[in-house]
């Protein structure tokens, strides 16, 4: 996320030059840059995207309309890819199960057990954390296991996130939820303190597993982003009314996909969406404006040692400065926050480059955040330099900057 910064044209050049490589990035977020970039520029990075099987997702503000489609297209295309894997994959395990065949037996109480303790689990693995780091994202969509588990098995799996404390991503679209998984899931909300995104789009929930979900957002602090479009089941109006008086109440999810009829829940729940990204956004414009405010009256609020932050970074050891409050009980940190730090503001752009530099040996985090950051093309160009290094990152926001 390099969002609200100040990249311009040979910073949207680098980072063309890194997508043409890197092969993890998933989110690439650019939208709101207080610098213009060219047109041809703007066509570089289509190329690149184009070229790129891996990027999802992408903001960023065009002018040059053929430029646009060709992005549009080509995440389109990557995200319709995986949709036939996991459709392919359901279909070879129902093929194998309807045959009396078991392509590989598996022990879903050990998994559950391991995810339950945030120990390292098997069958869900998203392919990280192979240097015997955590692994962060949790993935059943598409896994020809997971079609073959019973449904105790399956209810075993996702209860056992209620006690995690690494994973920050699951990916369950399209893989046998529910009512009675969604009313797990409702409980695991309840209990989780970690997980940052949760993905149920294309499954079976109704009623009751609307409401479930409902209730487990009224207590949880910690998700940011739920997607339950595409169900093959209906849910009443009245379960949509729940839920909307439910993500009315929390402060934290920013993100969500769902198709409701019911206008009035889906006007609660765009307004609250947009009320808690918003918030955010508030929070970091305050801060920058404390930083600048306090680098101009000459005063540093606090000493920052960014070489060490720098050096940490690159070591995959644990940050102090773009902490985003988990990883508090000495586990790894998986975010890096730049937007709305006061430091960051403060830091000199020798400091910055360091920084954003450091992620290209890093193997532990795998979102950055660095909206209305103070991006300008030369940390645009290092950025690029990371993509065709980095291995582990998912998720970039540079949006709102100087590109």
């Amino acid at each position: 996320n390099l969002e609200s910064n100040a990249i311009s044209t040979s910073g949207i050049e680098a980072l063309a030059e890194g997508l043409r490589v890197n092969a993890t990035l998933c989110e690439l977020r650019l939208s709101n840059q207080r610098a213009n970039f060219t047109q041809a520029a703007e066509g570089q990075l289509a190329q690149a995207v184009d070229g790129n099987s891996t990027l999802k997702h992408m903001t960023i503000d065009l002018r040059n309309r053929h430029a646009k489609e060709v992005i549009d297209r080509a995440l389109l295309r990557n995200r319709d890819a995986v949709r036939v894997r996991r459709v392919s994959s359901n279909e070879s395990a129902e093929s194998a199960t309807a045959s009396g065949k078991r392509i590989k037996s598996a022990d879903w109480a050990a998994e559950a057990a391991q995810i339950a303790a945030s120990e390292r689990f098997e069958y869900g693995d998203a392919g990280g954390g192979g240097d015997g780091s955590e692994q962060r994202v949790y993935v059943a969509a598409g896994k020809v296991l997971w079609g073959q588990a019973k449904e105790s098995e399956r209810q075993a799996v996702v209860l056992a996130f209620a006690s995690n404390s690494t994973v920050t991503r699951v990916e369950m679209s399209n893989a046998l939820v529910n009512d009675e998984l969604a009313q797990t899931w409702g409980r695991v909300l309840r209990e989780n303190r970690t997980m940052a995104s949760l993905n149920l789009e294309s499954n079976a929930i109704s009623t009751s597993g609307i409401e479930a979900l409902a209730e487990g957002l009224r207590v949880n602090a910690t998700l940011c982003e739920l997607r339950l479009s595409n169900q093959r089941a209906n849910f009443t109006q009245a379960a949509e009314g729940q839920l909307a008086q439910a993500v009315d109440g929390n402060s934290t999810l920013k993100h969500m996909t769902i198709d409701l009829r019911n206008r009035h829940a889906k006007e609660v729940i765009d307004r609250a969406l947009l009320r808690n990204r918003d918030a955010v956004r508030v929070r970091r414009v305050s801060s920058n404006e404390s930083a600048e405010s306090a680098t101009a009256s000459g005063k540093r609020i606090k000493s920052a040692d960014w070489a060490a932050e720098a050096a940490q970074i690159a070591a995959s050891e644990r940050f102090e400065y773009g902490d985003a409050g988990g990883g508090g009980d000495g586990s790894e940190q998986r975010v890096y926050v730049a937007a709305g730090k006061v430091l960051w503001g403060q830091a000199k752009e020798s400091e910055r480059q360091a920084v954003v530099l450091a992620f290209a040996s890093n193997s532990t985090v795998t979102r950055v955040e660095m909206s209305n950051a103070l991006v300008n093309d030369e940390l645009a160009q290092t950025w690029g330099r990371v993509l065709r290094e980095n291995r582990t990152m998912a998720s970039l926001n540079l949006e709102s900057n100087a590109i």
